[in-house]
């Protein structure tokens, strides 16, 4: 009997701290990130379900939650954000918005690429200037390259996933939501459907552009799948004479964000480029040259923050429109192409985009250069 019992005793202790272990491990797996949301600033949305779940399924609020603006990619401002606290990692995402431009409902429940976004969590910081350097505020002590989560919501229920840093951000996936019909008051409770509708219609909710789309049932419901094809290429940047590149940053279409560090990095498959920046030093001085692909100046105030400029002019509001979309289409296909930036003596900036013996110039661009 005595024997019995030491069996069970040892048998519990073993039990009890394979169970602590196991507690253990599970609180480990945990990262610290932010969660946002937000859509193209031309095509407002509301939600009023956006959460994640863990493998356990234990929720992870999404901030953002209700009416949300652009640009796509960044959901700019959060007024009522969650604690900056530790969280599992996200398994499967549930989301429901009204679409105002459409007058259309959309809900939808996804498999998350789980393993792919604790890949992205676990990638150290590469900027020189933080890579391989101590972080009090880090799970691991490293700083890291992504912290955020970001969703975005547009027309015909397409629904992005972006993994965010301070000089990154990568697409993780894109999902398709359904037409869904839940009661409107259980939505919104201040207005009826039609005196929603008639509002956007008759007050300055939409650009005229948008405005005729709807009129004319005409909107863009493809038109940022469009914006995820990607062609190979990289960028030369030609200095004067004893320049020294220190990084350059990219900005896609398809809301991706790039900083390259090391100028040898390559050629890759990367969307169409709608804003360039990069840094360098010749003889003991810094610059800064801008290159944004468009001739709107409304457009380099709203990316600077140069001057007052309204979030609509952030960016075209179809980039098939713009002549560097025109130019990457004009590339033969499986062709690896430089896009190359020259900085001339003066400190001025032209930009072309090269192919084999081919060669397209860029005639609308803004491009400027600083001394830091």
């Amino acid at each position: 009997m005595k024997k019995i019992i030491q069996i069970f005793l040892l048998s519990a202790i073993l039990s009890s701290l394979l169970y602590n272990c196991q507690k253990g491990n599970a609180m480990n797996d945990t990262y610290v990130y932010e969660t946002g949301s937000g859509c193209d600033e031309n095509y407002p949305i509301d939600t009023y379900r956006q959460v994640f779940y863990s493998k356990d399924n234990k929720m992870i609020q999404i901030d953002g939650l209700g009416f949300q603006r652009g640009p796509w990619g960044n959901g700019g401002v959060t007024y009522v954000k969650n604690e900056k606290q530790d969280k599992e990692l996200p398994a499967t995402m549930k989301v429901g918005y009204y679409s105002y431009a459409e007058d259309k409902f959309y809900e939808g429940e996804f498999n998350l690429p789980a393993e792919k976004i604790k890949e992205y969590l676990n990638e150290k910081a590469d900027d020189p200037e933080y890579a391989n350097k101590k972080n009090e505020n880090s799970k691991d002590g490293f700083f890291h390259k992504y912290d955020r989560i970001e969703v975005g919501f547009t027309l015909g229920g397409m629904v992005v996933l972006w993994m965010k840093g301070e000089d990154a951000q990568k697409v993780l996936a894109t999902f398709t939501a359904k037409e869904a019909f839940p009661e409107w008051s259980s939505v919104f409770e201040d207005s009826s459907r039609k005196e929603k509708v008639e509002y956007g219609l008759n007050n300055d909710v939409y650009t005229p552009k948008v405005k005729n789309e709807i009129l004319t049932k005409t909107l863009p419901l493809g038109l940022w799948k469009t914006y995820e094809e990607q062609f190979s290429w990289g960028p030369l940047v030609n200095l004067p004479s004893g320049g020294k590149l220190e990084n350059i940053s990219m900005k896609t279409i398809n809301a991706e964000t790039e900083t390259l560090y090391n100028s040898a990095q390559g050629d890759k498959k990367r969307a169409v480029p709608y804003n360039i920046e990069f840094f360098w030093s010749l003889n003991g001085k810094y610059y800064n040259s801008r290159i944004v692909f468009g001739e709107n100046m409304n457009y380099y105030n709203a990316i600077y923050k140069a001057t007052k400029a309204s979030a609509k002019d952030a960016r075209p509001s179809d980039f098939r429109q713009e002549e560097v979309y025109k130019n990457f289409h004009l590339l033969k296909p499986n062709e690896s192409a430089k896009l190359s930036i020259n900085v001339d003596d003066d400190q001025s900036v032209n930009v072309s985009l090269k192919q084999g013996d081919q060669n397209f110039p860029f005639k609308n661009v803004i491009a400027k250069t600083f001394e830091q």
